[in-house]
Protein backbone atom coordinates (compact mmCIF):
# COMPACT_ATOMS: atom_id res chain seq x y z
CA UNK A 1 0.00 0.00 0.00
CA UNK A 2 1.12 3.40 -0.97
CA UNK A 3 0.09 6.77 0.06
CA UNK A 4 -0.85 9.74 -1.98
CA UNK A 5 -0.52 12.62 -1.03
CA UNK A 6 -3.91 14.67 -1.97
CA UNK A 7 -4.03 17.64 -3.86
CA UNK A 8 -4.39 20.72 -2.38
CA UNK A 9 -7.09 22.59 -3.06
CA UNK A 10 -7.37 25.94 -5.55
CA UNK A 11 -6.28 28.96 -3.38
CA UNK A 12 -6.47 31.17 -6.65
CA UNK A 13 -9.94 30.69 -7.66
CA UNK A 14 -13.29 32.56 -6.41
CA UNK A 15 -15.14 31.32 -3.46
CA UNK A 16 -18.59 30.07 -4.56
CA UNK A 17 -19.71 32.07 -0.91
CA UNK A 18 -18.89 35.13 -2.09
CA UNK A 19 -20.69 34.67 -5.99
CA UNK A 20 -24.08 33.80 -5.14
CA UNK A 21 -26.91 36.41 -3.13
CA UNK A 22 -27.54 33.40 -0.81
CA UNK A 23 -26.03 31.60 1.83
CA UNK A 24 -24.04 28.96 -0.38
CA UNK A 25 -24.30 25.29 1.79
CA UNK A 26 -22.89 22.36 1.74
CA UNK A 27 -23.83 18.80 3.33
CA UNK A 28 -20.78 17.25 5.18
CA UNK A 29 -20.00 14.41 7.46
CA UNK A 30 -17.36 14.43 10.51
CA UNK A 31 -14.28 12.86 8.11
CA UNK A 32 -15.05 15.87 6.01
CA UNK A 33 -13.99 18.01 8.53
CA UNK A 34 -10.54 17.12 8.19
CA UNK A 35 -7.28 18.04 5.84
CA UNK A 36 -8.47 19.36 2.43
CA UNK A 37 -12.22 18.31 2.99
CA UNK A 38 -12.38 20.58 5.60
CA UNK A 39 -10.04 23.09 3.99
CA UNK A 40 -12.19 22.79 0.74
CA UNK A 41 -15.69 23.64 3.02
CA UNK A 42 -14.20 26.81 4.71
CA UNK A 43 -13.26 28.19 1.15
CA UNK A 44 -16.25 27.76 -0.55
CA UNK A 45 -19.44 27.27 1.88
CA UNK A 46 -20.67 29.94 4.27
CA UNK A 47 -23.83 27.11 5.61
CA UNK A 48 -23.60 23.08 5.99
CA UNK A 49 -25.67 20.83 6.99
CA UNK A 50 -24.87 16.93 8.92
CA UNK A 51 -26.03 14.38 6.78
CA UNK A 52 -26.49 11.81 9.25
CA UNK A 53 -25.04 13.01 12.29
CA UNK A 54 -28.63 14.75 13.62
CA UNK A 55 -31.31 11.66 12.30
CA UNK A 56 -32.98 9.81 14.68
CA UNK A 57 -30.91 6.50 14.51
CA UNK A 58 -27.97 8.78 15.15
CA UNK A 59 -28.82 10.72 18.13
CA UNK A 60 -31.30 8.30 19.65
CA UNK A 61 -31.04 5.09 19.01
CA UNK A 62 -32.63 3.34 22.43
CA UNK A 63 -35.41 5.05 23.75
CA UNK A 64 -34.03 8.03 25.86
CA UNK A 65 -31.02 7.17 25.11
CA UNK A 66 -28.92 10.27 23.38
CA UNK A 67 -25.77 10.31 22.12
CA UNK A 68 -24.47 13.86 20.07
CA UNK A 69 -20.68 13.24 19.91
CA UNK A 70 -20.70 14.00 15.81
CA UNK A 71 -23.43 16.25 15.80
CA UNK A 72 -21.56 18.07 18.05
CA UNK A 73 -18.32 18.27 16.34
CA UNK A 74 -19.72 18.79 13.22
CA UNK A 75 -21.97 22.00 14.88
CA UNK A 76 -18.98 22.96 16.64
CA UNK A 77 -16.46 22.91 13.12
CA UNK A 78 -19.76 25.24 11.17
CA UNK A 79 -19.49 27.64 14.64
CA UNK A 80 -15.79 28.25 14.33
CA UNK A 81 -16.03 28.65 10.81
CA UNK A 82 -18.36 31.66 10.67
CA UNK A 83 -21.42 29.07 8.89
CA UNK A 84 -24.99 28.81 9.39
CA UNK A 85 -26.10 24.98 10.34
CA UNK A 86 -29.26 23.76 9.00
CA UNK A 87 -30.60 21.37 11.12
CA UNK A 88 -31.53 17.55 9.58
CA UNK A 89 -34.24 16.02 10.31
CA UNK A 90 -36.17 15.69 13.37
CA UNK A 91 -39.05 13.94 12.24
CA UNK A 92 -38.81 11.28 9.26
CA UNK A 93 -40.41 7.91 7.99
CA UNK A 94 -36.95 6.82 7.42
CA UNK A 95 -33.78 6.40 9.45
CA UNK A 96 -35.83 6.12 12.56
CA UNK A 97 -35.63 3.18 14.92
CA UNK A 98 -38.09 0.63 14.97
CA UNK A 99 -38.42 1.45 18.74
CA UNK A 100 -40.05 4.80 18.37
CA UNK A 101 -42.93 3.05 16.60
CA UNK A 102 -43.33 -0.40 18.50
CA UNK A 103 -46.54 -1.17 20.76
CA UNK A 104 -47.13 3.01 19.83
CA UNK A 105 -50.34 4.60 20.30
CA UNK A 106 -50.95 8.21 18.95
CA UNK A 107 -50.15 9.14 22.60
CA UNK A 108 -47.38 7.12 22.81
CA UNK A 109 -46.28 7.97 19.68
CA UNK A 110 -46.37 11.98 19.84
CA UNK A 111 -45.13 11.85 23.58
CA UNK A 112 -42.01 10.35 22.33
CA UNK A 113 -41.84 12.67 19.01
CA UNK A 114 -42.31 15.79 21.63
CA UNK A 115 -39.27 14.42 23.77
CA UNK A 116 -36.84 13.71 20.85
CA UNK A 117 -37.60 17.29 19.13
CA UNK A 118 -37.27 19.16 22.62
CA UNK A 119 -34.32 17.64 23.39
CA UNK A 120 -32.55 17.95 19.77
CA UNK A 121 -33.61 21.81 19.63
CA UNK A 122 -32.88 23.02 23.21
CA UNK A 123 -29.20 21.31 22.64
CA UNK A 124 -28.61 23.45 20.00
CA UNK A 125 -30.41 26.77 20.38
CA UNK A 126 -28.85 29.74 18.84
CA UNK A 127 -26.13 27.11 17.27
CA UNK A 128 -28.68 25.73 14.27
CA UNK A 129 -30.18 27.97 12.53
CA UNK A 130 -32.50 26.27 11.06
CA UNK A 131 -34.42 23.18 11.23
CA UNK A 132 -36.02 20.26 8.97
CA UNK A 133 -38.95 20.14 11.00
CA UNK A 134 -40.86 16.77 8.96
CA UNK A 135 -39.11 15.61 5.85
CA UNK A 136 -40.56 13.60 3.06
CA UNK A 137 -44.58 13.96 4.30
CA UNK A 138 -45.89 14.06 0.86
CA UNK A 139 -47.15 11.46 -1.50
CA UNK A 140 -49.00 12.91 -4.37
CA UNK A 141 -50.18 9.61 -5.30
CA UNK A 142 -52.58 9.37 -2.29
CA UNK A 143 -56.13 10.92 -2.07
CA UNK A 144 -55.33 13.71 0.39
CA UNK A 145 -51.73 13.59 -0.60
CA UNK A 146 -50.14 12.50 2.39
CA UNK A 147 -47.42 9.59 2.74
CA UNK A 148 -48.87 7.00 4.64
CA UNK A 149 -45.85 6.17 6.74
CA UNK A 150 -46.34 5.03 10.18
CA UNK A 151 -46.14 8.57 11.45
CA UNK A 152 -48.97 8.93 9.43
CA UNK A 153 -50.52 5.90 10.05
CA UNK A 154 -50.63 6.45 13.69
CA UNK A 155 -50.99 9.85 14.47
CA UNK A 156 -52.46 11.53 11.32
CA UNK A 157 -51.59 15.26 10.74
CA UNK A 158 -50.65 16.08 14.53
CA UNK A 159 -47.14 14.32 14.19
CA UNK A 160 -46.34 17.51 11.88
CA UNK A 161 -48.05 20.09 14.14
CA UNK A 162 -46.45 18.52 17.52
CA UNK A 163 -42.70 18.58 15.82
CA UNK A 164 -43.72 22.34 14.70
CA UNK A 165 -45.17 22.95 17.68
CA UNK A 166 -42.48 21.86 20.08
CA UNK A 167 -39.89 23.27 17.74
CA UNK A 168 -40.54 26.70 18.36
CA UNK A 169 -41.37 26.08 21.98
CA UNK A 170 -37.80 25.34 22.00
CA UNK A 171 -36.10 27.88 20.47
CA UNK A 172 -38.91 30.77 19.44
CA UNK A 173 -35.72 32.35 16.95
CA UNK A 174 -35.14 28.80 14.32
CA UNK A 175 -36.10 28.84 11.42
CA UNK A 176 -38.54 25.62 11.10
CA UNK A 177 -38.77 24.00 7.48
CA UNK A 178 -41.19 21.32 5.72
CA UNK A 179 -38.63 19.46 3.38
CA UNK A 180 -39.15 17.19 0.75
CA UNK A 181 -38.59 15.83 -3.06
CA UNK A 182 -39.85 16.26 -6.49
CA UNK A 183 -41.41 20.00 -5.81
CA UNK A 184 -40.41 20.61 -9.35
CA UNK A 185 -43.07 18.38 -10.28
CA UNK A 186 -46.88 20.25 -10.87
CA UNK A 187 -48.54 17.29 -8.89
CA UNK A 188 -46.01 17.17 -5.88
CA UNK A 189 -45.69 20.60 -6.16
CA UNK A 190 -49.68 21.19 -5.57
CA UNK A 191 -49.40 18.10 -2.98
CA UNK A 192 -47.49 20.22 -1.01
CA UNK A 193 -48.56 23.85 -1.38
CA UNK A 194 -52.43 22.33 -0.47
CA UNK A 195 -51.07 21.05 2.87
CA UNK A 196 -48.15 23.79 4.21
CA UNK A 197 -51.61 26.54 3.54
CA UNK A 198 -53.47 24.07 5.27
CA UNK A 199 -51.17 24.30 8.34
CA UNK A 200 -50.49 27.78 7.77
CA UNK A 201 -54.14 28.51 8.04
CA UNK A 202 -54.08 26.25 11.35
CA UNK A 203 -51.78 28.39 13.59
CA UNK A 204 -48.30 26.00 13.02
CA UNK A 205 -45.56 27.77 12.66
CA UNK A 206 -43.76 26.62 9.44
CA UNK A 207 -41.50 29.20 8.53
CA UNK A 208 -40.21 27.79 5.31
CA UNK A 209 -40.41 25.13 2.30
CA UNK A 210 -37.49 23.02 1.47
CA UNK A 211 -36.86 21.61 -1.79
CA UNK A 212 -34.58 19.40 -1.91
CA UNK A 213 -33.49 18.89 -6.09
CA UNK A 214 -31.86 15.97 -6.98
CA UNK A 215 -31.79 16.31 -10.50
CA UNK A 216 -29.51 14.97 -13.50
CA UNK A 217 -28.23 16.24 -16.53
CA UNK A 218 -31.71 16.41 -18.47
CA UNK A 219 -34.33 17.11 -16.63
CA UNK A 220 -36.76 18.19 -15.22
CA UNK A 221 -36.19 21.47 -16.54
CA UNK A 222 -34.99 24.84 -15.16
CA UNK A 223 -37.97 26.32 -15.70
CA UNK A 224 -39.91 23.63 -13.78
CA UNK A 225 -37.86 24.61 -10.57
CA UNK A 226 -38.48 27.97 -11.17
CA UNK A 227 -42.01 27.96 -11.52
CA UNK A 228 -42.07 25.86 -8.07
CA UNK A 229 -40.05 28.99 -5.97
CA UNK A 230 -42.63 31.73 -7.94
CA UNK A 231 -45.64 29.21 -6.61
CA UNK A 232 -44.91 29.03 -3.12
CA UNK A 233 -43.51 32.41 -2.93
CA UNK A 234 -47.46 33.48 -2.69
CA UNK A 235 -47.80 32.03 0.43
CA UNK A 236 -44.96 34.33 1.91
CA UNK A 237 -42.25 32.21 3.64
CA UNK A 238 -38.77 31.32 3.19
CA UNK A 239 -37.75 29.03 1.00
CA UNK A 240 -34.28 27.28 0.53
CA UNK A 241 -32.46 24.36 -1.97
CA UNK A 242 -31.67 21.90 0.68
CA UNK A 243 -29.99 18.68 -1.52
CA UNK A 244 -28.85 19.98 -4.87
CA UNK A 245 -27.12 17.36 -7.08
CA UNK A 246 -27.36 16.89 -10.58
CA UNK A 247 -26.64 13.07 -11.41
CA UNK A 248 -24.72 12.45 -14.93
CA UNK A 249 -27.13 9.87 -15.64
CA UNK A 250 -30.63 9.87 -16.86
CA UNK A 251 -31.34 6.32 -15.80
CA UNK A 252 -31.19 4.21 -12.99
CA UNK A 253 -29.11 1.20 -14.85
CA UNK A 254 -26.24 3.06 -16.96
CA UNK A 255 -23.14 3.05 -15.95
CA UNK A 256 -19.56 4.28 -17.38
CA UNK A 257 -16.57 2.96 -16.42
CA UNK A 258 -15.41 6.64 -17.23
CA UNK A 259 -17.53 9.66 -17.61
CA UNK A 260 -17.19 11.54 -21.20
CA UNK A 261 -16.02 14.94 -20.87
CA UNK A 262 -18.83 16.31 -22.90
CA UNK A 263 -21.29 15.10 -19.89
CA UNK A 264 -19.34 16.92 -17.52
CA UNK A 265 -19.78 20.46 -20.04
CA UNK A 266 -22.86 19.11 -20.10
CA UNK A 267 -23.48 19.24 -16.31
CA UNK A 268 -21.57 22.63 -16.26
CA UNK A 269 -24.32 24.42 -18.52
CA UNK A 270 -26.90 22.74 -16.35
CA UNK A 271 -25.53 24.27 -13.38
CA UNK A 272 -25.31 27.57 -15.02
CA UNK A 273 -28.96 27.14 -16.06
CA UNK A 274 -29.89 26.06 -12.24
CA UNK A 275 -28.17 29.14 -10.93
CA UNK A 276 -29.45 31.42 -13.07
CA UNK A 277 -32.72 30.16 -11.43
CA UNK A 278 -31.58 30.91 -7.97
CA UNK A 279 -30.26 34.31 -9.16
CA UNK A 280 -33.16 35.71 -10.24
CA UNK A 281 -35.38 34.08 -7.35
CA UNK A 282 -32.75 35.35 -4.60
CA UNK A 283 -35.48 37.70 -2.88
CA UNK A 284 -37.26 34.40 -1.75
CA UNK A 285 -34.14 31.75 -1.77
CA UNK A 286 -32.44 32.41 1.47
CA UNK A 287 -29.78 29.20 1.09
CA UNK A 288 -28.67 26.97 -1.57
CA UNK A 289 -27.40 23.55 -0.38
CA UNK A 290 -25.37 20.96 -2.68
CA UNK A 291 -25.43 17.38 -0.76
CA UNK A 292 -22.04 17.00 -0.80
CA UNK A 293 -18.61 19.36 -1.67
CA UNK A 294 -17.24 16.86 -3.63
CA UNK A 295 -18.01 13.87 -5.84
CA UNK A 296 -15.98 11.73 -3.61
CA UNK A 297 -18.57 11.62 -1.06
CA UNK A 298 -21.63 11.86 -3.45
CA UNK A 299 -24.52 9.35 -1.98
CA UNK A 300 -25.12 9.23 -5.95
CA UNK A 301 -21.60 6.78 -6.06
CA UNK A 302 -24.25 3.98 -4.11
CA UNK A 303 -27.36 5.39 -4.93
CA UNK A 304 -29.63 3.65 -7.32
CA UNK A 305 -26.67 1.19 -7.74
CA UNK A 306 -23.46 1.14 -7.44
CA UNK A 307 -21.90 3.56 -10.22
CA UNK A 308 -19.35 6.27 -10.94
CA UNK A 309 -21.22 9.33 -10.80
CA UNK A 310 -19.81 12.92 -10.38
CA UNK A 311 -23.03 15.06 -9.13
CA UNK A 312 -21.58 17.32 -7.90
CA UNK A 313 -19.19 21.16 -8.11
CA UNK A 314 -15.82 19.44 -6.95
CA UNK A 315 -13.93 16.25 -8.26
CA UNK A 316 -12.69 13.61 -6.77
CA UNK A 317 -9.15 15.64 -5.98
CA UNK A 318 -11.13 18.32 -4.67
CA UNK A 319 -10.55 20.38 -8.07
CA UNK A 320 -13.21 23.02 -9.83
CA UNK A 321 -15.32 21.64 -12.62
CA UNK A 322 -17.38 22.90 -15.22
CA UNK A 323 -20.34 22.49 -13.09
CA UNK A 324 -18.07 24.77 -10.54
CA UNK A 325 -17.67 27.20 -13.63
CA UNK A 326 -21.65 26.92 -14.19
CA UNK A 327 -21.98 28.56 -11.24
CA UNK A 328 -19.21 31.24 -10.73
CA UNK A 329 -18.00 31.92 -14.18
CA UNK A 330 -19.95 30.48 -17.32
CA UNK A 331 -17.69 32.32 -20.19
CA UNK A 332 -15.22 29.33 -18.70
CA UNK A 333 -17.44 27.06 -20.16
CA UNK A 334 -17.01 24.80 -23.48
CA UNK A 335 -19.43 25.31 -25.68
CA UNK A 336 -22.45 22.85 -25.58
CA UNK A 337 -23.44 20.78 -28.29
CA UNK A 338 -27.41 19.62 -27.91
CA UNK A 339 -28.21 16.49 -29.67
CA UNK A 340 -32.02 15.25 -30.35
CA UNK A 341 -33.45 13.21 -33.04
CA UNK A 342 -34.38 14.00 -36.05
CA UNK A 343 -37.83 12.32 -37.21
CA UNK A 344 -38.71 11.56 -40.57
CA UNK A 345 -42.05 14.01 -41.13
CA UNK A 346 -43.03 16.14 -44.36
CA UNK A 347 -42.44 19.62 -43.26
CA UNK A 348 -44.00 22.73 -44.80
CA UNK A 349 -42.28 25.55 -44.02
CA UNK A 350 -44.19 27.95 -44.06
CA UNK A 351 -43.75 29.85 -40.55
CA UNK A 352 -46.14 28.44 -38.75
CA UNK A 353 -46.82 25.84 -35.98
CA UNK A 354 -47.91 22.81 -37.85
CA UNK A 355 -49.24 19.78 -36.08
CA UNK A 356 -46.35 17.53 -36.81
CA UNK A 357 -44.16 19.54 -34.55
CA UNK A 358 -46.64 19.22 -31.46
CA UNK A 359 -46.28 15.49 -31.61
CA UNK A 360 -43.09 16.08 -29.74
CA UNK A 361 -41.71 18.33 -26.56
CA UNK A 362 -39.63 21.73 -27.97
CA UNK A 363 -35.82 20.92 -26.90
CA UNK A 364 -35.54 23.76 -24.30
CA UNK A 365 -32.79 26.61 -24.15
CA UNK A 366 -31.31 27.79 -21.52
CA UNK A 367 -33.53 31.11 -20.70
CA UNK A 368 -31.64 33.88 -20.11
CA UNK A 369 -33.08 36.41 -18.82
CA UNK A 370 -36.84 36.76 -19.25
CA UNK A 371 -36.09 35.17 -23.09
CA UNK A 372 -36.63 31.55 -23.64
CA UNK A 373 -36.57 28.99 -26.69
CA UNK A 374 -37.24 25.43 -27.56
CA UNK A 375 -36.44 24.05 -30.99
CA UNK A 376 -36.78 20.38 -32.85
CA UNK A 377 -35.97 18.93 -35.99
CA UNK A 378 -37.20 16.90 -38.77
CA UNK A 379 -35.89 14.98 -41.58
CA UNK A 380 -36.81 14.34 -44.83
CA UNK A 381 -35.48 13.05 -48.55
CA UNK A 382 -35.02 16.65 -49.03
CA UNK A 383 -32.83 17.66 -46.11
CA UNK A 384 -33.27 18.54 -42.07
CA UNK A 385 -35.91 20.97 -40.81
CA UNK A 386 -35.30 23.04 -37.70
CA UNK A 387 -38.26 24.73 -35.91
CA UNK A 388 -37.35 27.40 -33.29
CA UNK A 389 -39.79 29.22 -31.24
CA UNK A 390 -38.94 31.72 -28.90
CA UNK A 391 -40.73 33.82 -26.16
CA UNK A 392 -39.86 37.22 -25.36
CA UNK A 393 -42.14 39.91 -23.96
CA UNK A 394 -40.05 42.85 -24.60
CA UNK A 395 -41.03 43.25 -28.74
CA UNK A 396 -37.70 45.06 -30.74
CA UNK A 397 -37.32 45.08 -34.82
CA UNK A 398 -34.22 43.80 -33.97
CA UNK A 399 -34.99 40.42 -32.29
CA UNK A 400 -33.58 37.64 -34.59
CA UNK A 401 -32.89 34.16 -34.54
CA UNK A 402 -29.63 33.09 -35.77
CA UNK A 403 -29.24 29.68 -37.24
CA UNK A 404 -25.22 27.67 -37.64
CA UNK A 405 -24.89 25.45 -40.03
CA UNK A 406 -21.22 24.03 -40.85
CA UNK A 407 -20.16 27.61 -39.87
CA UNK A 408 -22.93 29.54 -42.21
CA UNK A 409 -25.16 31.38 -40.45
CA UNK A 410 -28.77 32.42 -41.16
CA UNK A 411 -30.43 34.94 -39.06
CA UNK A 412 -34.33 35.56 -39.10
CA UNK A 413 -35.87 38.69 -37.74
CA UNK A 414 -39.63 39.24 -36.70
CA UNK A 415 -40.38 40.89 -39.76
CA UNK A 416 -37.30 40.58 -42.17
CA UNK A 417 -38.46 41.71 -45.94
CA UNK A 418 -36.50 38.68 -46.97
CA UNK A 419 -39.18 36.42 -45.59
CA UNK A 420 -41.66 37.59 -47.72
CA UNK A 421 -39.45 37.24 -51.01
CA UNK A 422 -40.79 34.83 -53.72
CA UNK A 423 -39.63 31.05 -53.58
CA UNK A 424 -36.38 30.83 -55.53
CA UNK A 425 -35.45 28.30 -57.97
CA UNK A 426 -34.63 26.05 -56.18
CA UNK A 427 -37.66 24.86 -55.09
CA UNK A 428 -37.82 26.21 -51.00
CA UNK A 429 -40.26 27.78 -49.97
CA UNK A 430 -40.25 30.88 -47.98
CA UNK A 431 -40.30 31.40 -44.06
CA UNK A 432 -42.46 33.91 -42.71
CA UNK A 433 -41.14 34.90 -39.09
CA UNK A 434 -44.58 35.10 -37.54
CA UNK A 435 -44.33 38.05 -34.87
CA UNK A 436 -46.58 38.59 -31.97
CA UNK A 437 -46.35 40.75 -29.04
CA UNK A 438 -44.70 37.74 -26.70
CA UNK A 439 -43.53 35.73 -29.29
CA UNK A 440 -41.65 34.79 -32.83
CA UNK A 441 -41.90 31.68 -34.40
CA UNK A 442 -40.48 30.47 -37.47
CA UNK A 443 -39.13 27.20 -39.71
CA UNK A 444 -36.43 27.45 -41.09
CA UNK A 445 -35.41 24.86 -43.67
CA UNK A 446 -31.53 23.10 -44.10
CA UNK A 447 -31.10 21.12 -47.48
CA UNK A 448 -28.76 18.28 -45.63
CA UNK A 449 -28.43 14.90 -45.30
CA UNK A 450 -30.88 13.29 -42.95
CA UNK A 451 -29.83 12.76 -39.62
CA UNK A 452 -29.32 14.10 -36.03
CA UNK A 453 -29.72 17.60 -34.99
CA UNK A 454 -27.09 19.16 -33.67
CA UNK A 455 -26.75 23.10 -33.18
CA UNK A 456 -29.42 24.94 -31.69
CA UNK A 457 -30.65 27.93 -32.78
CA UNK A 458 -29.41 31.12 -30.79
CA UNK A 459 -32.01 32.97 -28.62
CA UNK A 460 -32.77 36.50 -29.99
CA UNK A 461 -30.62 39.33 -29.99
CA UNK A 462 -32.91 41.22 -27.23
CA UNK A 463 -31.00 39.16 -24.42
CA UNK A 464 -27.06 38.32 -24.18
CA UNK A 465 -26.14 35.29 -26.67
CA UNK A 466 -24.65 32.20 -24.43
CA UNK A 467 -21.23 31.29 -26.40
CA UNK A 468 -22.09 29.98 -29.74
CA UNK A 469 -22.75 25.93 -29.96
CA UNK A 470 -20.51 23.78 -32.43
CA UNK A 471 -21.41 23.53 -35.78
CA UNK A 472 -22.95 20.60 -37.13
CA UNK A 473 -20.80 18.01 -39.15
CA UNK A 474 -22.40 18.34 -42.29
CA UNK A 475 -22.47 20.43 -45.35
CA UNK A 476 -25.73 22.56 -45.89
CA UNK A 477 -27.24 25.66 -47.58
CA UNK A 478 -30.19 27.21 -45.87
CA UNK A 479 -33.15 27.33 -47.79
CA UNK A 480 -35.67 29.47 -45.34
CA UNK A 481 -37.32 32.70 -45.87
CA UNK A 482 -36.35 32.06 -49.65
CA UNK A 483 -32.54 32.08 -49.91
CA UNK A 484 -30.56 29.40 -50.40
CA UNK A 485 -26.78 28.30 -50.27
CA UNK A 486 -25.11 26.82 -52.92
CA UNK A 487 -23.31 23.49 -51.65
CA UNK A 488 -25.80 20.54 -49.99
CA UNK A 489 -22.77 17.92 -50.12
CA UNK A 490 -22.42 16.41 -46.80
CA UNK A 491 -18.83 16.58 -45.74
CA UNK A 492 -16.64 13.88 -46.06
CA UNK A 493 -16.56 11.08 -43.72
CA UNK A 494 -18.97 13.25 -41.64
CA UNK A 495 -21.49 11.82 -38.74
CA UNK A 496 -22.92 13.38 -35.94
CA UNK A 497 -20.38 13.01 -32.73
CA UNK A 498 -22.05 11.85 -29.46
CA UNK A 499 -20.24 10.55 -25.83
CA UNK A 500 -19.72 7.02 -26.27
CA UNK A 501 -22.98 5.30 -24.78
CA UNK A 502 -23.79 3.76 -21.09
CA UNK A 503 -22.13 0.05 -21.21
CA UNK A 504 -26.05 -0.61 -21.13
CA UNK A 505 -27.41 1.86 -23.48
CA UNK A 506 -27.71 0.05 -26.74
CA UNK A 507 -25.16 1.82 -29.47
CA UNK A 508 -25.98 3.91 -31.99
CA UNK A 509 -29.80 4.94 -30.01
CA UNK A 510 -29.86 8.15 -27.81
CA UNK A 511 -31.39 7.29 -24.44
CA UNK A 512 -34.70 8.80 -23.69
CA UNK A 513 -35.22 12.02 -21.74
CA UNK A 514 -36.71 10.45 -18.29
CA UNK A 515 -37.27 12.05 -15.25
CA UNK A 516 -35.40 11.45 -12.09
CA UNK A 517 -37.52 9.94 -9.71
CA UNK A 518 -36.33 9.91 -5.71
CA UNK A 519 -35.87 7.89 -3.35
CA UNK A 520 -35.68 9.06 0.36
CA UNK A 521 -33.11 11.19 1.62
CA UNK A 522 -29.55 9.07 1.14
CA UNK A 523 -27.78 8.13 4.21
Amino acid sequence: MTYVEPKPIQTGIPSLKDEVPFTMGSAFTRPETLGVHGELLAKHFNGVTPGNELKWDATEPREGEFTFTDGDHLVNFATEHGMTVRGHTLAWHSQTPDWVFENATKEVLLQRLERHVRTLVTRYKGRIAAWDVVNEVVDENQPDGLRRSKWYEIAGLDFIRTAFRVAREADPDAKLFINDYNTEFPRKREALYKLVERLKAEGVPIDGVGHQLHLNIEQPPASAVEATIERFAALGLDQQVTELDVSIYTDFVSSYDTIPPELLVQQGHRYKELFDVFRRQAGSLSSVTVWGESDDVSWLRSWPIPRLNAPLLFDDDLQAKPAYWGVVDPSRLEPFVRELEAPAAAVKVDGRRDLEWDLLPDAPLARVGDVSAGFQARSSAAGLYVLAEVTDPAVSAGDRVTFTVDGRTRALGRNSPACAAPPPATGSRPCSAAARTSRSRCTTAARAPPGRARSPPSPPSSAPPPRAARPPSWTAPWTGCGRAFPSCAPAPGSRASRAPPPRSAPSGRARPCTSWPRSPTPR
